[in-house]
């Protein structure tokens, strides 16, 4: 596979060799394909637990368990905390 770099990326790629953290670009690229899908990795397990919320949340409005949102609701809300 090769992989074309903008100038920039070249530039920043080439640095990180030469600071010694790194053998080679291979190594560079590499690193950064790893955070990338740990990223991901985050940020699907955030979607996947938004989802779950949203579910719950229209299960309790279906089965009729909810409260009106006016001052009282938030009366209540700021007394909680």
């Amino acid at each position: 596979m090769n992989i074309l770099l903008t100038p920039d990326l070249n530039t920043w790629v080439e640095e990180q060799v030469n600071t010694g953290s790194y053998l080679c670009a291979t190594e560079v690229i590499c690193e950064a394909l790893h955070l990338l899908q740990d990223r991901e990795a985050v940020q699907q397990q955030k979607l996947n637990s938004l989802r779950a919320d949203v579910k719950l949340a229209i299960d309790e409005l279906d089965a009729g368990r909810y409260r009106v949102f006016n001052q009282d609701f938030i009366d209540d809300l700021l007394a909680e905390t």
